[in-house]
């Protein structure tokens, strides 16, 4: 199997856990969104590596790293607001609360457009324009997070994400050599 088979398989597989994970991110399958999310990173840098071109890997680790530190931020914040409503009285809480989804929201969209850059790139590099348009819809999606639709459209992108990975084509010579056994004597 050739490394970009092994992306097309990986990625697929990734975005399905995601799509799984993302009907219930805060139940029990929670552990499934995040081994989906390791499993299209490693199909990204696959794929970086076939076509020799890092910004594509490069772009998806600077969106998984600012979207973790968003999530810390986010619980920062939030463990904050509690902790002032304590002491400062509920209209501070409400600020607080406000304050912290607002930055949230930055976060995600910021993280989002390095997400849009790294399937732009996958979509010139693999002719699957299908990767542009998970990454646009993912933008907007995220754009859209602040009023509660967007996360139908970030679904609706997953779900493009998965037939963009499944739409990947292996050159024909090279699914074929690299799955024959060796007959060298």
């Amino acid at each position: 199997m050739s490394r970009l088979e092994d992306a097309k398989i990986l990625g697929v597989v990734g975005s399905i856990l995601l799509i799984i994970g993302g009907m219930a991110t805060f139940g029990r399958f929670f552990p499934i969104s995040i081994i989906g999310f390791i499993l299209t990173a490693v199909a990204m840098k696959y794929i970086s590596d076939y076509f020799k071109e890092p910004a594509i890997f490069n772009n998806f680790i600077y969106y998984i790293i600012i979207s973790i530190i968003g999530i810390f931020i986010t619980i920062f914040l939030g463990l904050a607001s509690i902790v002032s409503g304590f002491m400062l009285g509920k209209g501070i809480v409400i600020l607080s609360i406000i304050a912290t989804l607002a930055v949230l929201w930055i976060v995600i969209v910021i993280s989002s457009i390095f997400l849009m850059r790294s399937f732009e790139l996958t979509a010139t590099k693999t002719g699957v324009q299908m990767f542009s348009t998970a990454g646009k819809l993912y933008f907007v999606g995220a754009i859209l997070v602040i009023i509660l639709v967007g996360f139908l459209v970030i679904f609706i992108a997953e779900i493009l994400t998965a037939v963009a990975f499944f739409s990947i084509s292996v050159p024909e010579a090279e699914a074929h050599t690299s799955s024959q056994p060796s007959t060298t004597v």
